[in-house]
């Protein structure tokens, strides 16, 4: 989606956690600046069910680092 970027950047610059996804097979695709945040990864859906589950329940705890 070409307006991904726009959207994300305006939600960081409001302070908004932003998990960015995706599937290995479209790695390659992604702009180089994007690669400087965390993305998660996956090539299952269970993959990235489990990522997921993990990251709300860091986000939801308070425990994850927003950069």
């Amino acid at each position: 989606r070409p307006n991904i970027y726009l959207e994300t950047g305006y939600m960081k610059g409001q302070g908004k956690p932003v998990l960015m996804c995706c599937h290995r097979n479209n790695l390659a695709k992604v702009a180089f600046d994007a690669l400087a945040y965390e993305i998660i990864v996956w090539q299952t859906a269970g993959d990235l069910k489990k990522a997921l589950i993990t990251k709300f329940s860091l986000l939801s705890s308070n425990r994850l680092l927003i950069l």
